[in-house]
């Protein structure tokens, strides 16, 4: 993570700074599965903020937005982020009710706001990766409030995907009859092969 100049002039004259975390999800259209982007923040309007050269618009979060602690490592491990949206937020319903998020794309930054004027200072990604999970969580009558908590895998999940698709002799023989490269895939565990060397 490296601040742009501005910033670190910015920071480095002490002056004050106000924190706001940005979620930024590309999911689907529930019918006809077009990708839609949808950002939330922790500011109390909607905010229009570029990002990486464009602008993006950010919806208010109503007053709940939570992101745990963002650990980060050297190694090549898949690492889990939870953000916690408010359940009665309409903005975060539509996200998740409204469109498929299932393995949707995510990234998490950081923006620095002047607490004067709030103009913005800059912004950095912290966090990119893929929705893993959304439960939504809905209070007895009374005892609190309800919230989403977006859980969030890193990018490096992708590197876990295997490159070969398993496929049946079946299926093999569909794209092409005279293809028999799985004929014996069903039972080539249960036989023991002797392998001759010449």
């Amino acid at each position: 993570m490296s601040w742009s100049v501005a910033a670190q002039n910015h920071l480095g004259a002490r002056g004050g700074v106000a924190p706001r975390w940005l979620l930024w999800v590309i999911a689907k259209e529930i019918v006809g599965g077009a990708p839609v982007s949808f950002g939330v923040w922790n500011g109390d309007d909607n905010a229009t903020i570029e990002i990486g050269g464009i602008d993006r618009l950010y919806y208010g979060a109503q007053g709940h937005f939570v992101v745990d602690p963002i650990i980060y490592s050297s190694k090549l491990e898949v690492r889990t982020q939870n953000v916690t949206l408010s359940g009665i937020s309409p903005e975060a319903e539509t996200l998740v009710r409204g469109y498929d998020i299932k393995n949707a794309y995510t990234e998490l930054h950081l923006a620095l706001l002047d607490p004067q004027s709030f103009t913005l200072i800059d912004a950095e990604r912290q966090f990119k990766g893929f929705v893993n999970g959304s439960p939504l969580t809905t209070p007895a009558l009374g005892g609190g409030g309800s919230t989403i908590a977006l859980q969030l895998a890193s990018a490096s999940r992708k590197l876990t995907q295997t490159l070969a698709v398993k496929k049946s002799d079946q299926s093999q023989r569909l794209r092409s009859a005279s293809d028999a490269f799985r004929r014996y895939g069903s039972i080539a565990a249960a036989v023991t092969t002797q392998w001759d060397m010449v």
